[in-house]
């Protein structure tokens, strides 16, 4: 319901890779779930969506390209009034083709050799946009795809204090919003007790188990040894009987 702010997920302390990118999905399909909620239009902003959903994707995250794009591909199909999505790429040619094709708006802004090349192959984009494409005319200025007659268009961004190289993001925000800083120690230290408290368990229970094994597996070698004996004392009977049958012999011969 709130129109007023911008609301900003961050998985800067996930350490897990594969959690941090799964975490976008479910935020989007956590919206999507939700929309009947939703009072004002939704604007989904992902920057470097290359990251996430590259062209050569294997393993999981060729999965996750996958349902990034159905997620974005159902926000669209909302309709006006519903949902819109901003996806922002430092290579074009590096980002999935089924993330590219899920919108209807391409701006180009300054682009490398490989992706000017394959772009302008597709779009039959003659030399002069070609140099247009490695050094545009200003900042802040693209070309969209599908009308390049309109020239290129000048965007001037807001100056929202989103996370840039020269500043940290938390020290900002606790400059502009004191009140709203909020401290989760207590929360981590009981979360800690707790974790502590599962992992002694777990131990003590890997511990037992170990025990368990341990003392079947002794038991499982001395009855092993135990065999080997009783097969060497049956060996050394046979001998022994062998011996006098050979003895009896000899000496009924010699008669």
């Amino acid at each position: 319901e709130d129109n007023q702010s911008i609301h900003f997920f961050s998985t800067k302390y996930l350490r897990d890779p594969k959690m941090k990118e799964f975490i976008l999905l479910v935020v989007l399909n956590k919206i999507i779930e939700n929309k009947e909620f939703a009072k004002h239009p939704v604007c989904i902003i992902i920057p470097e969506i290359r990251k996430l959903c590259p062209d050569q994707a294997y393993g999981f995250q060729k999965y996750l390209s996958e349902s990034v794009k159905e997620a974005l591909s159902t926000m669209r199909s909302q309709g006006m009034g519903g949902f819109a999505s901003i996806l922002s790429s430092q290579s074009w040619n590096d980002t999935n083709q089924g993330i590219r094709d899920t919108h209807s708006i391409t701006l180009l802004g300054k682009l490398n050799l490989t992706d000017i090349d394959k772009i302008s192959k597709i779009l039959t984009y003659g030399k002069e946009k070609r140099t247009e494409l490695a050094q545009p005319p200003n900042k802040n200025c693209w070309l969209m795809v599908g009308k390049e007659d309109f020239e290129w268009l000048h965007y001037f961004l807001p100056s929202y204090g989103h996370c840039e190289p020269e500043y940290k993001f938390e020290q900002k925000f606790k400059i502009h919003y004191p009140e709203k800083m909020v401290s989760f120690r207590e929360t981590i230290s009981e979360m800690k007790l707790i974790y502590d408290e599962e992992e002694k368990k777990f131990m003590e229970k890997a511990e037992k188990d170990q025990d368990r094994e341990r003392k079947r597996i002794e038991e499982k070698i001395q009855k092993k040894k135990e065999k080997a004996i009783v097969s060497s004392s049956d060996m050394k009977k046979r001998e022994n009987e062998l011996v006098e049958e050979t003895k009896l012999k000899d000496m009924e011969r010699a008669y």
